[in-house]
C-alpha cells in the first residue's frame, strides 16, 4: 500500500536496487509493536514513508532521464560530526554564511526534483508549502522552536539525504522505534552514503558551489562508511561535557517523540 501510494504520487515506479526494502520493514513492524503510535502518530509515520518512498522515485527516474548527473564530481564536502546538542546546527549554519558553500536546506531535501537552479533558489516555489508544513508542526510540537530551529531555507541535516534508503537516524529521531534503531547500529550504512551522494550529486547539478558544508551527529557512529564514500571529506568534531549533551538530547527526543 505504502509502494501504491508513493507511485500514485509520483507517477513512477521504479524503486530502484532492492537494498532498502529490509530497513522499510524493519521500520514499518518497530512502529507497529514499539512505537505506541496515536492517531496523528500514524499519519505523520505514513506521511514520512510514503515522502522518503516519493523521493527516491523522482530521484531515480530523474537520473534515468538525465544520466550525465551521474558524472557529477563531490570535491571536499566539510562535514560538522559530534554528539548531538554540542552545537553542530549552530556551526552548520555559520559555516553555510560562506558564499563558496553550499549547504542542503530543508526544502530542497524534501522536494528535491527538479534540482534547484541557481537563478530561482532564492524564491523557489517549493520553499512556502515546506514553510507552512513545518508551521503546522510548531502547533503540534510546542517549545520544539526554543529548542531546535527548522525553517524551509535553514541549513538541514544531511541524514535526510539518506532516508530513502531507510538507512537513516532520521526515523529514530521522530519515533520510539528501538527495534530499527538497533538494527541501524548494525547493519552496513554504505547503501545509506551511496544515495547520500547521489542526492547531492542531483542538487548541485543546477546550482554549483565550491564546497558543501554537512551537518548530522548521526556520522559520529559511521564515519568509516562515510571517508569510504567521500574519501576526501574534511571533518570537524564538535564536543561539549556529556553531563550536558544527555538531558539536552532526552528534551529535544521528549518533544519530537510526543
Amino acid at each position: 500500500m505504502l509502494h501504491e501510494e508513493a507511485a500514485l504520487r509520483t507517477g513512477f515506479d521504479d524503486f530502484g536496487a532492492d537494498d532498502y526494502v529490509e530497513g522499510l520493514s524493519r521500520l514499518i513492524a518497530s512502529l507497529e509493536s514499539e512505537a505506541r503510535l496515536h492517531t496523528i502518530g500514524r499519519i505523520t509515520a505514513k506521511a514520512q514513508i510514503v515522502d522518503a518512498l516519493s523521493v527516491r522515485l523522482e530521484l531515480l527516474a530523474h537520473r534515468e532521464s538525465h544520466p550525465e548527473v551521474d558524472a557529477e564530481v563531490i570535491d571536499q564536502p566539510l562535514f560538522v560530526v559530534g554528539l548531538p546538542r554540542t552545537g553542530t546546527t549552530l556551526l552548520h549554519e555559520l559555516l553555510a554564511l560562506d558564499p563558496s558553500s553550499r549547504a542542503p536546506t530543508m526544502w530542497e531535501l524534501s522536494r528535491p526534483c527538479p534540482p534547484p537552479e541557481a537563478r530561482t533558489y532564492a524564491d523557489d516555489p517549493r520553499i512556502a508549502p515546506v514553510d507552512q508544513h513545518l508551521a503546522r508542526l510548531r502547533r503540534l510540537l510546542p517549545g520544539l522552536d526554543a529548542i531546535h530551529r527548522m525553517r524551509a531555507a535553514l541549513p538541514h541535516e544531511c541524514l535526510a539525504a539518506m532516508a530513502p534508503s531507510f538507512r537513516s537516524y532520521q526515523f529514530p529521531f521522530s519515533f520510539h522505534v528501538p527495534s530499527y534503531l538497533g538494527w541501524c547500529q548494525q547493519a552496513d550504512p554504505t547503501p545509506g552514503y551511496h544515495f547520500h551522494r547521489s542526492v547531492l550529486k542531483h542538487l548541485q547539478s543546477r546550482f554549483r558551489r565550491e564546497r558543501w558544508v554537512l551537518k548530522s551527529p548521526a556520522h559520529l557512529g559511521q564515519l568509516d562508511a562515510l571517508l569510504s564514500t567521500y574519501p576526501d571529506a574534511r571533518l570537524i568534531h564538535t564536543h561539549r561535557d556529556p553531563i550536558d549533551v544527555i538531558p539536552s538530547s532526552a528534551s529535544l527526543h521528549h518533544v519530537m517523540q510526543g
